[in-house]
C-alpha cells in the first residue's frame, strides 16, 4: 500500500505540548513535598497534628497524581503514539517490523527529551525560587503550576484527539469485537422469566407460572448477592490469564530487562544525593552541576539512539546499549571499593576517584536512555496488532514499579551511608542480569547473539489480531507494511 502524506506538523506540535504539560505537572507535584519539608520548614521538632495531616494529604495527592500520570503515559506515549505512527495517512514510512519507522522514532525520542528537559529545568527553577521568594511561596507557586498544567493537559488531550482522526477510528475498530460479542450473547441467552411466563397461554397453568416466577426471583436474588464476589474472582482470573499470555511472549524478556534497571541506586535521585552529602561531603552546587551533566548525557542518548537504530537495527541497538551501560557502571562501583571514593577532599587520589565516578556515571545515563527508547519501540512494534496491547504495556509498568520498590527494600537493609557501596554492587548486578535477559531475547528473535559482518534487518516476533505469534523476517517484511 502506498503511504499517504506526512503527518501535520501542527498536530505533532499539539501532541508535544500535551506531553510538556503532563511532564511539567508531574515535576511540580513531585517537588512540592521536597520544598515544604526541606530544612524542617513545615514540620518542626515538636510537631502538632496539623502538619502531619498536611503530610498525609500531600502523600495521598502525590499518589493520585502518580496514578493519573501513569495512565496518561500509557494512553498517550504508548498507545496513541503507536496508532499515529502506524497510520499510512500520517507517515511516509509505514510501520514494518525490522525496519526503522521515522515517525515512531521521532515521537518516542521527542517525548523522552521533553521529560528530560523538565527534569533538568525543574531543580534549577526551584533553587532560584527558594533563594529569592522562600520555601512556602515556592510551594504555592508549584501548586498553582500543577493546577495550570492540569487544565492545559486536559485541553491538549482533546485537541490531539480531534487532530488525529485515526485515534477515533482505532477506538471504533477496537470496540467492534466487544459489540459483536455482546450481540451474540444476547441472541444466545436463554429466554427471560417474563417470556416464559407469557407462554402460559400455550399450555402453562397459572400455578406453574407463579412457581416459576418465585424460583426465578430467588435465583436472581442469589445471583445479585454473589455478583460482587464472582466479579472479583473473574477479574482476578482474567488478570492472571493476561499475565500468563504476556509471559509467554518473547518481548516479555525485554520487559524484564528494562524493569531490572529500576533496581538501582546509581542515579541522581534522593538515595545517591543523600550519600554524596552525608558521606562524601560534596556541596549542593557540585551535586547540582553533576546532576545537570547527567541529564544532558541522557538527552544525548535520545539523539544517538536513532543513529544506532539505522546502523545496527533496533534489536541489536538495544544489546549494544545495555552492555555499554554495564561497562560504564563498572568503574562507578569500583570507585566505591578501591581508593578513597568520591569526596570533597583535595588530595590527588580523591580528585581522580571523584572525576572517574561522576564521568562514568554520567556516561551510563547516555546508554540507559538509548536502551529505554529501543525497548519501548520494540514493545510497541511487537504488540502493534494485539487487541490487548494496552494491558501488556500496563503490565510492564507494573514490573518496573515492583523493581523500583525492591530498590527501597535494599536501601532499608543497607541503610547506613557507609553501606551504600553494597547497594551499588546490587545495582550493578541488576544491570548485568538485565543484559543477560535482553541477550536471551535477542537470541530468540534473531537466532544468534553475536553477529559479524554487515548489518541485516532484524527479525521480529509479532502478535496479530488473532493473538497468534508469528516470526517476521527478511522477505516477509514487505508483506507487513500497512
Amino acid at each position: 500500500m502506498e503511504p499517504g502524506p506526512a503527518v501535520s506538523k501542527a498536530a505533532l506540535a499539539c501532541l508535544l505540548l500535551q506531553h510538556s504539560s503532563s511532564a511539567w505537572g508531574e515535576q511540580s507535584l513531585g517537588n512540592i513535598f521536597l520544598v515544604l519539608f526541606r530544612n524542617n520548614k513545615v514540620v518542626p521538632e515538636h510537631s502538632t497534628s496539623i502538619p502531619w495531616a498536611l503530610i498525609i494529604l500531600l502523600a495521598l495527592s502525590a499518589s493520585g497524581g502518580r496514578i493519573s500520570t501513569t495512565g496518561i503515559d500509557l494512553a498517550v506515549c504508548r498507545d496513541w503514539v503507536l496508532v499515529i505512527a502506524s497510520d499510512p495517512a500520517s507517515t511516509n514510512t509505514p510501520l514494518t517490523p525490522g525496519q526503522p519507522n521515522e515517525l515512531l522514532t521521532f515521537l518516542t525520542t521527542s517525548l523522552r527529551r521533553i521529560t528530560l528537559i523538565c527534569k533538568l529545568l525543574s531543580p534549577l527553577l526551584i533553587s532560584f525560587s527558594t533563594t529569592f521568594i522562600g520555601y512556602q511561596t515556592t510551594a504555592a507557586v508549584l501548586l498553582g503550576a500543577a493546577g495550570v498544567t492540569l487544565g492545559s493537559e486536559i485541553l491538549w488531550i482533546g485537541v490531539v484527539w480531534r487532530k488525529f482522526k485515526v485515534l477515533e477510528e482505532q477506538e471504533v475498530h477496537r470496540q467492534q469485537p466487544t459489540r459483536r460479542t455482546a450481540v451474540q450473547s444476547e441472541v444466545e441467552a436463554p429466554r427471560r422469566p417474563e417470556a416464559v411466563s407469557a407462554s402460559s397461554a400455550h399450555g402453562y397453568s397459572l400455578v406453574a407460572r407463579d412457581e416459576h416466577d418465585d424460583i426465578a426471583s430467588a435465583m436472581q436474588g442469589t445471583a445479585q448477592q454473589s455478583e460482587p464476589r464472582s466479579g472479583l474472582i473473574r477479574s482476578a482470573q482474567q488478570a492472571l490469564g493476561t499475565w500468563n499470555e504476556f509471559r509467554k511472549m518473547p518481548v516479555f524478556l525485554s520487559s524484564i530487562s528494562i524493569s531490572c534497571l529500576y533496581l538501582t541506586t546509581l542515579s541522581f535521585e534522593s538515595i545517591l544525593i543523600s550519600y554524596l552529602k552525608s558521606e562524601a561531603h560534596l556541596s549542593d552546587l557540585f551535586i547540582a552541576i553533576m546532576r545537570g551533566l547527567s541529564v544532558l548525557t541522557g538527552l544525548l542518548g535520545t539523539a544517538i539512539m536513532p543513529i544506532l537504530e539505522k546502523r545496527l537495527g533496533l534489536v541489536r541497538a538495544g544489546a549494544w546499549s545495555i552492555w555499554c551501560e554495564t561497562a560504564s557502571l563498572l568503574p562507578v562501583v569500583l570507585c566505591l571499593y578501591i581508593g578513597p571514593g568520591p569526596s570533597a577532599a583535595s588530595s590527588l587520589p580523591s580528585i581522580i576517584n571523584t572525576l572517574i565516578f561522576f564521568a562514568t556515571l554520567s556516561l551510563s545515563r547516555l546508554w540507559l536512555y538509548c536502551f529505554d527508547l529501543v525497548q519501548l519501540q520494540s514493545l510497541l512494534v511487537a504488540l502493534e496488532h494485539h487487541p490487548r496491547r494496552s494491558e501488556f504495556a500496563a503490565m510492564q509498568v507494573t514490573l518496573e514499579n515492583v523493581f523500583d520498590l525492591a530498590k527501597y527494600l535494599v536501601v532499608l537493609g543497607f541503610n547506613k551511608p557507609d553501606q551504600f557501596k553494597w547497594t551499588a554492587l546490587i545495582s550493578l548486578i541488576a544491570v548485568f542480569v538485565a543484559g543477560i535477559t535482553y541477550s536471551t531475547y535477542l537470541y530468540q528473535v534473531r537466532g544468534h547473539v553475536f553477529h559479524f559482518g554487515k548489518k541485516h534487518e532484524d527479525a521480529y516476533i509479532v502478535a496479530n489480531e488473532d493473538m497468534q505469534m508469528r516470526l517476521i523476517t527478511g522477505d516477509e517484511q514487505e508483506e507487513c507494511s500497512l
